[in-house]
């Protein structure tokens, strides 16, 4: 199937989930809504949203309900919580939710969603807006084929990101999936 084709398929999957399902307007009751990284790039190639909700007065017992309610409506097989304003790893600075579920009976569908105080989220949605118009729109097909090809592999998204595909793309003029292996052996010293 063709790579675009693909893309497509999986972001009218990801809007039935924001929309029709109602996953947006349940987030929404809790602080302005930005859906990032992929879904936001339009450069989607397996099933992952990435949410940030701004809010600055989130406690716990609210997070709690926002998980509540998320379960309510993707009925997921398992779920993750993370302060990472306690565990600090380099990921956004917030309350966590890590989504798994069986969408639609045939392919498992992944959802990081961070509640961020405004300092954090404007951040964080500032830089995928300066992503996405640094993307041109011939960089997309070798974007979405490096990340087609590396997105089963076990170091993906441990030691290798889809930033890291962005970079090579944008800036080292990176086009094919053997130019990005041979660009991460010499940048990051990692063989796939």
């Amino acid at each position: 199937m063709e790579i675009r084709k693909i893309s497509e398929d999986i972001l009218r999957e990801a809007n039935k989930i924001l929309y029709d399902m109602g996953l947006l307007q349940v987030m929404g009751e809790f602080g302005e809504v930005f859906v990032t990284g992929s879904y936001y790039l339009n450069l989607m190639t397996w099933r992952d949203l990435d949410v940030y909700i701004r809010n600055d007065t989130m406690d716990k017992q609210k997070f709690f309900e926002l998980g509540g309610k998320i379960a309510s409506i993707l009925s997921p097989y398992k779920m993750n919580y993370r302060d990472e304003t306690i565990l600090k790893r380099g990921k956004p600075d917030g309350l966590y939710w890590g989504v798994y579920s069986n969408l639609f009976k045939v392919h498992t569908w992944k959802f990081d969603i961070f509640v961020l105080k405004s300092r954090n989220f404007e951040k964080l949605s500032n830089e995928a807006k300066e992503l996405k118009q640094e993307i041109s729109q011939q960089m997309e097909e070798p974007i979405l084929k490096i990340k087609q090809s590396i997105c089963d592999n076990p170091l993906y998204r441990k030691e290798v990101f889809s930033m890291d595909i962005y970079t090579a793309v944008m800036k080292e003029n990176v086009s094919s999936v053997d130019d990005f292996r041979k660009w991460l052996k010499e940048k990051k010293n990692i063989s796939l």
